[in-house]
């Protein structure tokens, strides 16, 4: 009786647990560590996202998946006075669209669920090193009607953190079991610039301490049974 509830939790833990995390950060520069967990206070592995060409990506515990990605986009690196650590890391370079030209990052075969997209976006090239002010426009097209639009309001100098609504935005979009790609684009703004820097995507809800701890409990009194 008991190995049947543990089957069940399990079950009900893989369901909760069923959408994919992952930390990208956009650019050739060396990607933060594994103890950054940035705006979404996710650490774990971050994936190196070139603008060239396309690739795989792991997951935060560095694990393969089928999850795959595409860029159109340009890409380019630019210095953040008083960004240290891993925020340099993850926002000193970035790709970026300009001139009208459309530019989108896809990523295919991504796990349905619900979840948290964190999109960095903090100052542009145009702006050097003090970063002022200025807008990114962030569409993410998912099929089915889902499609989420986000606008990034920026402005300088850097705030030694990451801080959502100025080096980030977040927003909540849903993957339906349909959706073979996703598309992240970029909208020129009013300075004919706007970049990427990375994103995380958080699955939710997260998987319930509880859960966890029941799953543990009764296996233990299982395998004493046994």
């Amino acid at each position: 009786m008991k190995l049947a509830k543990v089957i069940l939790l399990l079950g009900t833990c893989a369901s909760i647990c069923r959408g994919q995390a992952f930390n990208l950060d956009f650019g050739d520069s060396p990607v933060p560590s594994a103890a950054y967990g940035a705006g979404a206070n996710q650490p774990g592995l971050w994936n190196q996202v070139r603008a060239i060409g396309g690739g795989s990506l792991v997951d935060i515990m560095g694990q393969p998946t089928s999850a795959t990605y595409a860029v159109s986009m340009g890409e380019s690196g630019f210095g953040i006075e008083g960004a240290t650590g891993d925020d340099r890391l993850l926002m000193t370079d970035c790709f970026f669209e300009a001139s009208g030209v459309p530019a989108s990052i896809t990523l295919f075969s991504i796990t349905p669920g619900d979840y948290l997209f964190y999109l960095y976006g903090w100052a542009t090239p145009l702006d050097g090193a003090s970063g002022t002010s200025g807008q990114t426009t962030f569409d993410i097209g998912i099929p089915g009607g889902n499609s989420k639009t986000v606008v990034l309001d920026y402005e300088g100098p850097w705030p030694g953190m990451q801080v959502e609504g100025n080096t980030f935005a977040k927003v909540q979009v849903f993957i339906p079991d349909f959706a073979t790609a996703i598309g992240i684009g970029l909208r020129p703004s009013g300075e004919g610039i706007s970049i990427i820097q990375g994103m995380q995507m958080v699955p939710i809800p997260a998987p319930p301490a509880a859960a966890f701890t029941a799953i543990l409990a009764l296996a233990c009194s299982t395998r004493r049974r046994c």
